[in-house]
């Protein structure tokens, strides 16, 4: 693997700041050794992260049938149906569209949920060499008592079972939205040099992102 640094933002006039992006050229490494050192796939490009992980041999929950509704998965999509649905979830969330859903298409697939035949809830899977990542989740919350939202891992989890792998990546783990992950059994978080199971050094750190509002914010963190 071969290891750039683009350094694209520095301060030496208010405050000691260097912010550099890490960016990754396999060369003739596994896929797997990317992730297992914390590196994700977006856009086709491997980026660095507080990366979150769910060890399935200590996840002991198994999937339920979700009241009239079916699951099941495909590798193409109607896009207007999942962003109706994505939308959907960020507006009850309030979260802003960061985020292109609809590339790195070779590698995708779709885990969807329906009732009525209408789309209800979906998760987006990253397909690695010897290992799957669940990108996006989201759910249209018409019907909360049902807590498809947490139902969903369960199969996510089941997938990645049957596929013979040992772990279930499930993004980056910054701020408040994403504290939820520290609650999934077989939880693990990229430190930048190793897997921990820390999840009180994990939500400490969540909360800690919230705090950071301005560069000041961010380097006095950053000397520290």
């Amino acid at each position: 693997m071969k290891l750039t640094i683009d350094h694209i933002y520095g301060n030496m006039s208010n405050f000691d700041l260097q912010i550099p992006r890490l960016k990754l050229d396999l060369e003739d490494s596994k896929e797997i050794e990317a992730l297992e050192n914390g590196w994700l796939i977006y856009n086709n490009e491997w980026y660095q992260s507080r990366s979150v992980r769910i060890d399935v041999d200590k996840y002991t929950k198994v999937p339920k049938k979700i009241k009239d509704h079916e699951v099941y998965f495909e590798c193409l999509v109607d896009i207007k149906e999942i962003d109706r649905v994505f939308e959907t979830f960020l507006n009850k969330k309030k979260l802003k569209s960061l985020y292109e859903l609809h590339i790195d298409k070779e590698r995708t697939v779709w885990l969807l949920v329906r009732k009525n035949g209408i789309l209800v809830a979906f998760t987006k899977f990253i397909n690695y060499e010897n290992g799957i990542e669940s990108q996006y989740t989201a759910w249209d919350y018409e019907e909360p008592k049902l807590s498809i939202g947490t139902k969903i891992v369960d199969y996510e989890v089941e997938f990645v079972k049957s596929k013979g792998l040992k772990y279930l990546y499930i993004g980056s783990g910054y701020g408040e939205v994403s504290k939820y992950k520290a609650k999934f059994e077989g939880f693990e978080w990229w430190t930048g040099t190793e897997w921990s199971t820390d999840k009180y050094k994990y939500l400490e750190l969540c909360d800690r992102d919230e705090k950071i509002k301005t560069l000041e914010d961010l380097s006095k963190i950053y000397v520290t």
